[in-house]
């Protein structure tokens, strides 16, 4: 048990070590090695590149990655991938919303209603990250479950 304890700690260090050579500060030559060896790394740990504590300044890097790894790997990472769009403007996000254009309407539809319903004043009145990427995947009241929502982001959003 303690050495796949410390097996597991160290896989972790390791990821690690390889999010910070993403800083945009590092020789382009390393940042790409750190990139392509992140893309093999186990699923279970896909989840370290989610604004990696390390800064926002690994964060574009990161979502490189991502979108390198891309679906259907990043399938567990969704709902965290579908909060770093809320502000366009954060380093990654457009990377991140060219990924998620990429992922199954059905599979996405769950986690925007679950983001929605948890927090509707924000997620509908301020993400226009959310909003724009509803309208650019083209979703329709036929794709939600819940249709009452639908309806709620339709009367605020100006792309639905």
């Amino acid at each position: 048990m303690y050495f796949c304890l410390y097996e597991t700690h160290m896989k972790v260090e390791k990821i690690l070590e390889l999010i910070e050579k993403l800083h945009w500060d590092t020789p382009q030559k390393v940042q790409e090695q750190a990139m392509k060896e992140l893309t093999h790394m186990d699923d279970k740990y896909i989840y370290l590149l989610i604004f990696p504590n390390i800064g926002s300044d690994c964060w574009a890097n990161a979502a490189l990655v991502l979108k390198k790894i891309a679906y259907p790997r990043i399938k567990l990472v969704i709902p965290y991938l579908l909060e770093w769009i809320d502000d366009m403007n954060c380093p990654g996000a457009l990377t991140i919303f060219e990924l998620l254009l990429t992922v199954e309407t059905k599979v996405l539809i769950p986690h925007i209603e679950l983001l929605v319903s948890m927090s509707p004043n924000y997620y509908i009145e301020d993400n226009y990250g959310l909003e724009r990427f509803i309208g650019k995947k083209n979703l329709k009241r036929d794709d939600f479950i819940q249709k009452d929502l639908y309806d709620k982001m339709k009367r605020l959003f100006s792309v639905v």
